[in-house]
């Protein structure tokens, strides 16, 4: 196990199994409030989750959806996380410029993305993530289409 020096980047090119325990709790806890809260929101569910959440070992995939709004954030977030897939959403990096914000997307694995360039860190990020076995979220258009 690595040591971390508590800083986004540690996060951001680690494995999640090897995130503190202290994180991996508190990450625990906030997904399960996040999930009971946008249950009673939206009232969303998965259909066909048995393709969902099947999956080979040691295989990491890539899961792309659209971005309609920000339910479908914590929708596809939690519902993976509690059917036991490890998800690293790639955001942009605009969303960094808060210290709140960048610490908690980089406590849940989030992978930073500089939009409109060739961002080749991103990208070794997410690489590396997948051949870990990790799965890696994308919402293609970059921004919630209206």
């Amino acid at each position: 196990m690595r040591l971390f020096k508590q800083t986004p980047e540690d996060y951001y090119n680690a494995p999640y199994a090897e995130f503190p325990v202290l994180i991996r709790g508190t990450v625990f806890v906030v997904m399960a409030i996040l999930w009971a809260f946008s249950k009673l929101m939206w009232r969303w569910k998965v259909e066909d989750s048995d393709l969902l959440f099947e999956r080979q070992e040691g295989r990491g995939s890539v899961v792309i959806c659209n971005h309609t709004s920000m339910a479908e954030l914590l929708a596809v977030e939690t519902a993976l996380f509690f059917g036991g897939r490890r998800i690293r959403p790639i955001f942009k990096s605009e969303f960094a410029k808060s210290k709140i914000v960048r610490w908690a997307f980089s406590r849940v694995g989030g992978i930073p993305v500089e939009r409109g360039t060739a961002d080749m860190k991103c990208l070794r990020a997410a690489q590396h993530a997948l051949q870990r076995g990790e799965d890696v979220l994308i919402f293609p258009e970059g921004t919630r289409i209206k």
